[in-house]
């Protein structure tokens, strides 16, 4: 790809300082897609999805090759007004089918799912393989907690290879993942924990943050108080306490049998995440995310938009609790790609940490905050 000279102007009248070598423009997944449904060009790609959103979204799911062990009868209802539209109707699914299923037979199996870095030096590497021989064990351990389908369960975690194991073993049960900001005091938890009915939460004794401990337990504790619902608290590091209430499990010690591991089907538009707003401007809300909503649309953006590519690797330093946490530990997996993840901050140490992390962590791709640039 070469870069060029600013030749021309976009619509809103901004310079447009680069454009593709127009052979490796032909190469991207757009390019791909849009030869592959006999479209012209952007802009009539665009004019169709907004005409067929059904031929559109159900044109992702192919492409990117979703899966689903029941198709829908039809694929979007509008009938009870744009705002409540119902999608995927009849099909069944679950995110584990495409995230990990679809790769067993592939080449992708024994490559990288997930690369990590830690800020005392840690380095961790698992394949498609390994990461999912973890999180089928955290599922089945789940599940013998009497855990499963509908349950929500939480995540109050720093950006480590454990939560991204816990994520995904949430939703091979049919579970509703619950992301919570790491930064949040124990009033903000508790809010969340109530509104949502949690069932259980995913934490660690302490994490460091610009070289100070962090007590996220301490947290969770303060903020269960009088939580009846809340049932386990599993512990990635620290001790166990299993006559405290509620229970205080390790991680390490959920274990399953063959049956309690299996990935659970459920009608494909299931929620799946429960991601709470910010509460800056009024009481936190609560916003789903549904399986066939949350591939399609990380499909679109990442998949066709960003041409993210099988065995290219994504880095975004954010938070679980934010958006960002999850769709990282997702889409690349979704993609046939790998997952890059840092704890701790950008800026810590110093400011030259993030550039280090691109570099040691392989990035083709990076995610990044207008804050963090400035």
């Amino acid at each position: 790809m070469q870069e060029g000279r600013r030749t021309a102007r976009d619509d809103g009248g901004s310079d447009i300082v680069w454009r593709p070598d127009p052979a490796e423009a032909r190469r991207t997944a757009l390019a791909r897609f849009m030869h592959v449904h006999g479209v012209a060009d952007y802009e009539a790609l665009v004019a169709r999805a907004d005409a067929d959103a059904e031929w559109f979204y159900g044109a992702v799911f192919d492409f990117f090759d979703l899966r689903l062990t029941r198709p829908w009868e039809r694929i979007l209802d509008t009938s009870r007004g744009i705002a409540h539209a119902r999608w995927c109707l009849g099909a069944e699914t679950n995110i584990a089918l495409s995230t990990f299923a679809r790769h067993r037979e592939g080449e992708r199996w024994h490559r990288p799912a997930l690369r990590f870095s830690g800020q005392e030096g840690e380095r961790r590497e698992l394949t498609y393989a390994e990461l999912d021989a973890e999180v089928a064990r955290v599922a089945g351990g789940l599940r013998r907690l009497g855990l499963g389908r509908g349950d929500r369960i939480a995540l109050f975690l720093p950006m480590i290879p454990e939560a991204v194991v816990a994520l995904h073993a949430i939703f091979r049960i049919g579970a509703i993942a619950l992301p919570l900001f790491s930064g949040f005091g124990p009033e903000a938890v508790r809010s969340r924990l109530a509104d949502a009915g949690a069932a259980a939460v995913f934490t660690t004794a302490t994490m460091m943050r610009r070289g100070r401990p962090v007590p996220l337990l301490e947290t969770v504790l303060e903020a269960s108080r009088d939580l009846d619902g809340l049932r386990h608290v599993i512990l990635v590091e620290g001790e166990p306490a299993a006559d405290a209430r509620p229970t205080i499990l390790a991680m390490a010690a959920l274990e399953g049998s063959e049956e309690e591991r299996r990935i659970e089907i459920l009608p494909a538009d299931s929620p799946l995440l429960l991601i709470y707003t910010s509460g800056t401007t009024g009481r936190p809300k609560g916003s789903v995310q549904t399986h066939c909503g949350f591939m399609a649309k990380t499909c679109i953006d990442f998949g066709l938009c960003f041409d993210f590519r099988p065995g290219d690797s994504l880095f975004w330093m954010s938070d679980i609790g934010w958006v960002v946490g999850p769709m990282l530990f997702t889409l690349p997996l979704l993609l046939g790609g790998t997952v890059l993840i840092a704890d701790g901050t950008p800026d810590h140490p110093d400011p030259g940490r993030y550039w280090r992390l691109v570099e040691e962590l392989g990035a083709t791709h990076l995610g990044i905050a207008p804050t963090i640039v400035r």
